[in-house]
């Protein structure tokens, strides 16, 4: 696969290099958020992400894109990098929020909050991309 090469003055428009973009989205519910507001702002994030994926791919339809969903753990969605917009939007589909905790529990007591995201697992998850993209000369 030949490399875009960078925009040099004189040329007639840029070149883009191809990116690989992931995305990390928090599902994990948001205690003293209302559990209708937060379903709403988590679509329309889904649907944020997805218009950024469209207009990223018109400008260099050979950027990639990932999606890495926190829950109680992290892990990868759907098919873990695509080339597709369509492919993102489609792994963006499955991801649903947390349900409430505080829905069913004896006394409507609240769940105690999550623990704080290890920022390492996060890395673990990406970084073995990142090293195989530079030995590819990404």
């Amino acid at each position: 696969m030949d490399k875009a090469q960078p925009w040099k003055p004189g040329d007639d428009r840029p070149k883009y290099y191809p990116e690989t973009v992931v995305f990390a989205l928090d599902a994990c519910e948001d205690p003293g958020v209302d559990p209708n507001k937060h379903y709403g702002r988590f679509e329309l994030l889904k649907q944020c992400i997805c218009m950024f994926a469209q207009a990223k791919s018109r400008v260099n339809a050979h950027h990639k894109y990932g999606l890495v969903v926190i829950r109680d753990t992290v892990r990868w969605e759907g098919a873990g990098v695509t080339a597709s917009p369509e492919g993102l939007a489609a792994a963006l589909r499955g991801v649903q929020p947390a349900a409430p905790g505080g829905a069913g529990r004896p006394g409507g007591v609240p769940p105690p909050p999550p623990p704080p995201l290890e920022l390492g697992s996060l890395l673990g998850l990406v970084q073995p991309l990142a090293v195989a993209e530079e030995a590819d000369g990404g």
